[in-house]
């Protein structure tokens, strides 16, 4: 059986750091699936999978060059739609651990509190939309196959249009959010925790920032993970764990209690 963890946290919080150091530093029967920004060189070369994976990497940049919202959106979305796909890509017989920087039942349910709000008709500019469909066209056609909508036709559309109306009342990782992305919650729940304020000035250092990069909605979304942690751990016996990512050398510690966990469970 494959035991799934999640590894994750607000923006800043060493995330990143931590599976950089995994990447070259895993044993073989684990595997690791990063989200949103996918790892194209875990993929096969050539593979349709490492096209689209490729395509939303360039989406994502795109949107925080820009600033654009509801660009970023598509983009955390697909990412999180593929999900599945890249992990029946990368498992092997000898896999034994998946360990996820985000995971879509989820860091989606807290995203979707910010970027629901920016994927509306007030928001939306037609020019803009015509150029993802052009740029990222078959990208979206991909996404839009694995969706119940209608409007194929103008697929960005279509695809703000399921996100919106899907996300707008769902807050827990119910059988609906199941069934959209076929996945089941992670065995175990790392959160690496800190005061925003904190991951604040962790990146306002950064040369682009995403468009949720800001004060507020990091506290809203500290807020929104405490909210989903309380409920899965008590409707889903779900195990989660707090680290505290105040102090690096915390992160250091947990680093290599964490490369000892995966390393005897096996």
């Amino acid at each position: 059986m494959i035991r799934t963890i999640l590894i994750t946290g607000l923006d800043g919080c060493g995330k990143s750091t931590l599976f950089l150091k995994l990447k070259s530093d895993r044993p073989e029967h684990a595997v690791l699936v990063n989200l949103p920004h996918i790892d194209e060189d875990a993929l096969p070369a050539g593979g349709a999978l490492k096209k689209q994976a490729g395509l939303l990497n360039q989406m994502s940049s795109e949107a925080d060059e820009n600033g654009w919202a509801d660009l970023k959106a598509l983009a955390l979305f697909g990412s999180m739609m593929l999900y599945e796909k890249l992990v029946c890509e990368i498992i092997t017989p000898r896999t034994r651990i998946v360990i996820c920087e985000r995971h879509p039942l989820i860091d989606t349910l807290v995203y979707a509190k910010f970027y629901a709000q920016r994927i509306t008709p007030e928001y939306f500019n037609r020019k803009r939309l015509d150029h993802y469909n052009n740029a990222y066209g078959e990208l979206l056609a991909f996404i839009a196959e694995l969706l119940p909508i209608e409007n194929k036709a103008d697929p960005v559309m279509g695809i703000f249009n399921f996100i919106r109306n899907f996300f707008k009342d769902t807050t827990v990782p119910d059988e609906n959010i199941k069934a959209l992305f076929k996945a089941t919650l992670p065995n175990k729940v790392f959160f690496l925790k800190a005061d925003p304020e904190i991951l604040f000035e962790r990146i306002a250092s950064r040369n682009v920032s995403e468009p949720h990069e800001k004060l507020e909605v990091l506290e809203l979304f500290d807020n929104a993970y405490d909210a989903l942690f309380e409920n899965i751990s008590q409707s889903y016996r779900i195990s989660v764990e707090y680290i505290d990512a105040s102090h690096f050398k915390n992160l250091d510690r947990f680093y290599a209690r964490l490369k000892n966990e995966i390393t005897n469970l096996h």
